[in-house]
């Protein structure tokens, strides 16, 4: 998850395919997994990340 949180931070990567990059094939199920591991999806992850 800190590849992805990397990834989310420091590149335009839309969230499927940084979800393909780190091993997953479902955008999904990744999504599902990053919350349960830093309390925030991709997404807002993303948001706060840019701030």
């Amino acid at each position: 998850m800190s590849q992805a949180e990397h990834l989310l931070s420091d590149t335009d990567l839309n969230i499927g395919q940084i979800a393909k990059t780190v091993g997953y094939t479902s955008a999904s199920r990744f999504a599902e997994l990053f919350r349960k591991s830093t309390g925030l999806l991709p997404g807002e992850f993303r948001k706060k990340a840019q701030k």
